[in-house]
């Protein structure tokens, strides 16, 4: 009898029809099917829970970072596939005014007002980091971290990345930075950037 294990191409699509979270771990099987879908699709399946043509990408980027699936490959396969956002009204068209009867420059007229500046590109909210990009940080003894640990390669590119603002460093009520220091994250590359934090004790 066909089922849904049998169907590993049309899989994908009713996973995309249904966005549901369960489908993929049903099974083992199924488990080991989505867990080796191309970031293409799993950037599909992201951009499936908006509506990239009625959302600006800096309203939802913070809630795109929230999926586990959420890499650096399928951030930006997700960035390549949401379309350019409009960043400035296209100015009406003006009629040229009149010229003077000697055929000369028009004269100035007392109640024409100057053309209106076009309005300002909007603001980009600045996106907030997750906490599971942060969660599972802790003090190591095997190794040293370096900057190819997560988070590291994920927030470079959120960074560097010219389609959304700047990331919130202090989200969460500074989250992020609270476990980077709790994990002496300081990556063995960066020795100069080393800052030492004083053990304080708090007495009953």
């Amino acid at each position: 009898m066909t089922g849904l294990e049998d169907l590993p191409v049309e899989l994908y699509e009713v996973h995309l029809y249904s966005l549901s979270t369960a489908l993929p771990i049903t099974s083992r099987r199924l488990y080991t099917i989505f867990n080796a879908a191309p970031p293409s699709y799993r950037a599909q399946y992201i951009l499936s829970h908006f509506e990239p043509d009625e959302a600006r990408l800096s309203d939802v980027v913070s809630k795109i970072l929230r999926f586990p699936l959420c890499s650096v490959t399928v951030l930006d396969a997700v960035l390549r596939t949401w379309p350019a956002d409009a960043t400035a009204s296209a100015r009406e068209e003006t009629p040229s005014p009149p010229s003077s009867p000697s055929g000369g420059q028009p004269e100035p007229s007392e109640t024409a007002e100057p053309l209106a500046a076009p309005p300002p590109p909007p603001t980009q909210a600045a996106p907030e980091l997750p906490r599971r990009l942060f969660r599972a940080l802790g003090p190591r003894t095997d190794r040293p971290y370096t900057d190819a640990d997560a988070p590291l390669p994920l927030l470079r590119y959120l960074y560097a990345s010219p389609r959304i603002a700047p990331p919130n460093a202090n989200s969460h009520e500074g989250y992020a930075l609270t476990r980077a220091v709790h994990a002496e994250f300081v990556p063995e590359s960066f020795p100069s950037t080393r800052v030492y934090f004083p053990r304080i004790s708090c007495a009953a």
